[in-house]
């Protein structure tokens, strides 16, 4: 698109000078008057149609005010910025999760966790072996749980017990309670009451145990007891270890308070994980190793059951006790020595696929009677043992672990998800020394062995709870057991667990 030139004041004055020879003078003078007004109009319009900035006064208040404002709001948002940096690097972390309550402070030097497990179960007897065992609902485990972590290498643990549906439980109690010293990985010293390193299904956190009740192996191997601990893991925890001295106590219990006998007991556990770091996964989970305790137990009265073992069927039933006299009435039988355990143990999973085995002996030196000629003292050095070899299969497909499972869906109906389930199996059996019944058991009261079979089947709706029911049948050889029960026990075991 063209437009017309524009006639600039010089073409126009060049064209009027070129013809003003033939004007008259007036008129040629009053021409170029208004050819230089009409120049001046155009640079006018030329400054209106590109203005040219005003040099701003350096010296004006108003612009020197606006300045001193401008760096009072800078620095404000500077400090504003470090105020809210510094909260951030220092304000509290709070977590609530399928692991339990956690307070944690910015930089994870202090960490206080709260957590929980309630196991509501059930027992229905299809024969309940001659006994008078009651059906019956209880609440088998309700414990809180606070642990922690303070000044980034010290940490705390306190566990209390308000359920007590066992036969030795006492409730409320506190079951762990002990500060521990991480100094490196290979090395951490702990002090107060913990779990005695010595069992595999002991060692185990309830909430993972596969089965509604312990196998018989457990109850031959200490529970929770006093002292001090040293443990760690080595080479890229490949091989773990643990030693430690404790007050001593007797089989499947926990330890009281004090130990009024002075004398303690040393007990260790070595575990080897040799393929944990391995690209194989069939391998990778093979774990076994050995724990075992020493100690001496002289006429242990501070001791639960005087420091005598006890043993009891899934239902909690007494099949096996030592005569009484540890209260002063001697023609029993009472520890009198050397105590000890050994136990062979280990684990293999792949996949779906879990198999857990252990092997537990427990020696003690018993005396019997009460040294006069009518019943004269008799000693005897008594060795009972125990093992187990328990099979699980997730048939939903997650992994099988000495940890538990953990869902790979939890359980939605809008999503047709329905969590994991768990097939599990075991054979338990436990034998009793036979000179036991040579002064030391009454045969009309216990039994000479115990075996059992279990078969159960859990569901994890989510990693938070559990439903479980087991089917045991338990037979003895030789005795009635403390109930009568001469014959097979027969029960149908179930639980509703909340673990967080």
């Amino acid at each position: 698109m063209s437009s017309t030139p524009r006639l600039t004041t010089a073409a126009l004055v060049a064209s009027i000078l070129a013809v003003s020879p033939l004007l008259a003078d007036d008129s040629a003078a009053t021409i170029a008057t208004l050819l230089k007004r009409i120049e001046d109009l155009e640079k006018k319009v030329s400054v209106l149609e590109h203005p040219q900035p005003a040099a701003a006064d350096a010296t004006s208040p108003a612009i020197h005010d606006l300045q001193q404002q401008v760096k009072v709001l800078s620095r404000k948002n500077e400090l504003d910025n470090e105020v809210a940096t510094e909260k951030a690097r220092t304000a509290p972390v709070v977590t609530m999760n399928g692991q339990g309550f956690q307070i944690r402070s910015a930089d994870t030097n202090f960490i206080v966790k709260i957590r929980g497990l309630l196991q509501a179960d059930s027992r229905w007897f299809i024969q309940n072996g001659g006994g008078t065992p009651s059906e019956t609902f209880l609440l088998r485990r309700a414990r809180l749980m606070s642990e922690g972590t303070f000044f980034h290498d010290f940490d705390y643990q306190l566990v209390t017990e308000f359920g007590g549906g066992s036969s030795t439980a006492q409730s409320p109690s506190i079951l762990d309670a002990n500060v521990s010293y991480r100094v490196a990985p290979w090395l951490s010293v702990k002090g107060g009451k913990f779990k005695s390193p010595v069992g595999l299904e002991v060692l185990q956190q309830d909430r993972d145990r596969s089965f509604v009740e312990s196998a018989f192996p457990t109850q031959l191997i200490p529970n929770r007891d006093l002292g001090v601990q040293v443990s760690g893991d080595l080479f890229d925890g490949r091989l773990s270890y643990a030693a430690a001295v404790l007050n001593g106590t007797a089989d499947n219990s926990n330890a009281n308070n004090t130990d009024v006998e002075g004398k303690k007991e040393a007990a260790g556990r070595l575990f080897a994980q040799p393929f944990v770091g391995s690209s194989h996964d069939w391998i990778r989970g093979l774990g076994f190793g050995v724990g075992g305790s020493y100690g001496t137990e002289e006429t242990a009265a501070n001791l639960p059951n005087g420091g005598k073992g006890t043993y009891v069927t899934d239902s909690q039933q007494t099949w096996f006790t030592y005569k009484s006299g540890i209260a002063g009435d001697t023609t029993g039988a009472v520890t009198d020595g050397t105590h000890w355990r050994v136990t062979p143990q280990g684990y293999y999973y792949y996949g779906p696929f879990g198999l857990l085995g252990e092997y537990v002996i427990s020696d003690q030196r018993y005396r019997a009677g009460n040294g006069t000629a009518a019943v004269p003292f008799k000693f005897a050095t008594l060795d009972n043992t125990a093992w187990q070899v328990a099979v699980s299969y997730v048939l939903t497909g997650e992994d099988a672990s000495y940890k538990g499972v953990s869902p790979r869906h939890n359980l939605s109906l809008t999503d047709h998800t329905w969590g994991a389930l768990e097939l599990v199996a075991r054979y338990s059996e436990l034998d009793i020394d036979r000179a036991a019944f040579n002064g030391f058991a009454d045969p009309t009261k216990s039994a000479r062995d115990a075996h059992e079979i279990v078969v159960g089947l859990n569901w994890y709706p989510n990693r938070i709870f559990r439903a479980s029911v087991n089917y045991t049948l338990t037979d003895y050889d030789g005795g009635n057991g403390a109930t009568g029960n001469k014959h097979s026990e027969n029960v149908i075991l179930t639980r509703f667990q909340v673990a967080f």
